[in-house]
């Protein structure tokens, strides 16, 4: 949670217009962490039409970075998180989070055995390297000593 937090305090005060930025920033202070889901499924919402017309993960991160730095209107802003958002528990958003969680660790933990494998098939191309090469100095050897 400290980790998101975090992030969420930076990518507001850093992507909002400051006057939106301190506006959302008093209502997470003030009514907690579920403000800033609020606002950013609002942006998304907001977005909606654009967003889904996105063919790359950069034209997405694009499009969303205007988005935000096009939120002059604080108050519209709030307006719609907290009436067009479908309200949402605490647990709902811990449920979220274990989930995505729960995908993350897995997408590590691939992403750990493919570097494992990766580093076995390098380890075992190098020996084989070594070994022929060796081997070649070996039969070099040999025919030197039958040579002289």
């Amino acid at each position: 949670v400290m980790i998101a937090s975090k992030w969420l305090l930076c990518f507001f005060t850093e992507s909002l217009p400051p006057e939106s930025a301190a506006r959302v920033l008093d209502a997470v202070f003030s009514e907690g962490f579920k403000v800033w889901f609020r606002v950013c499924l609002a942006v998304l919402k907001l977005n909606e039409s654009e967003l889904l017309k996105c063919d790359s993960l950069p034209d997405t991160m694009q499009l969303l970075q205007n988005a935000f730095r096009r939120m002059h209107d604080a108050d519209a802003l709030m307006r719609f998180a907290f009436k067009r958002i479908k309200r949402f528990s605490r647990s709902e958003i811990e449920s979220h989070r274990a989930t995505v969680r729960d995908v993350i660790a897995g997408e590590k933990e691939e992403r750990e055995k493919m570097d494992r494998e990766r580093r076995k098939i390098r380890d075992e191309r190098e020996a084989a390297r070594l070994a022929a090469r060796e081997e070649e100095e070996e039969r070099r050897a040999r025919e030197t000593e039958e040579d002289g």
